[in-house]
């Protein structure tokens, strides 16, 4: 029997932690691949040329 098989048969909770956890480590993968690529775009747009309104 599975390892969460047999957490969700002892009543969940140790499932659902676990669950969560998971969830945790990809929100924070995410968030930082997101921080990645903000500073990637504004190193980007660092390089663009200023526009004059004149």
């Amino acid at each position: 029997m599975s390892e969460r098989l047999a957490a969700r048969k002892a009543g969940g909770a140790s499932f659902l932690a676990d669950e969560i956890h998971t969830l945790r480590e990809q929100v924070e993968t995410l968030l930082d691949e997101e921080r990645e690529l903000s500073a990637a775009w504004e190193r980007a747009v660092c390089k663009w040329p200023a526009i004059d309104s004149d």
